[in-house]
């Protein structure tokens, strides 16, 4: 953030003119002017140029853990030896820093989550309003300046072209390097489809043979009677 003179904190009253000089009953004035004074007071305590890397490898410390942080700290006062090489009294101050800015933490997060929603709600109410005022500006001729800005809300309005997305599906197992990693993922896949190897056959088991239906019993011969004779 970067204040100006005027105490505005480089934002511009509404219905004001840019560098006029405002009542102290503007209330977009009197919240510039306390976060110019928020920001002052805590520019000594907030670490300069977090960088998005630097947030990467912090260790996020858990509420478990976070818990112990004070009574660790307030028992190494009360025996040093337990923080050699450290001032403990120092760490237990920092501590109580850290424990006001969190503190902190909800009113700045209110503050900014209700003039996000009044901004995006106003802003919404307001275009309403001036596409009203666009539909009639369209109706008066030989006027440069409205016709003009006619022309602009038309082509703000106008819907350009969507912009193509593209998704990329994560592959099952990585792509083999090398000519024979690769023939063999390419004779795997055919074996696969033809079913000739790579997929197991199941095997078909024939019915047993047929057991010949036994006929009628042949009766013995009779013998001849005048062979004896």
């Amino acid at each position: 953030m970067t204040s100006t003179n005027d105490g505005n904190h480089g934002v511009t009253p509404a219905g004001s003119t840019p560098g006029a000089t405002v009542g102290g009953n503007d209330p977009i004035v009197t919240a510039g002017a306390g976060l110019s004074q928020t920001e002052t007071a805590l520019k000594t305590v907030l670490e300069p140029n977090v960088t998005p890397e630097v947030l990467k490898h912090t260790l996020r410390v858990k509420k478990a853990q976070e818990a112990l942080i004070g009574k660790w700290l307030e028992e190494a006062v009360a025996k040093p030896e337990l923080c050699p090489g450290k001032d403990p009294q120092a760490l237990l101050d920092e501590w109580n820093l850290v424990q006001g800015l969190e503190g902190l933490l909800p009113t700045l997060h209110g503050v900014t989550r209700g003039v996000t929603q009044t901004v995006l709600l106003r802003k919404a109410e307001l275009w309403k309003a001036v596409t009203g005022i666009y539909t009639v500006g369209g109706t008066i001729p030989n006027d440069p300046k409205v016709t003009a800005l006619v022309d602009q809300t038309a082509a703000a309005l106008a819907r350009g072209p969507r912009t193509q997305k593209s998704t990329k599906a994560p592959l099952k197992s990585p792509i083999p390097k090398g000519k024979k990693a690769l023939r063999k993922l390419a004779l795997d896949h055919a074996a696969q489809g033809s079913g000739e190897a790579g997929t197991p056959v199941a095997a078909v088991s024939l019915p047993p043979p047929a057991t010949p239906v036994a006929g009628p019993a042949a009766e013995p011969a009779k013998a001849d009677p005048k062979a004896g004779s």
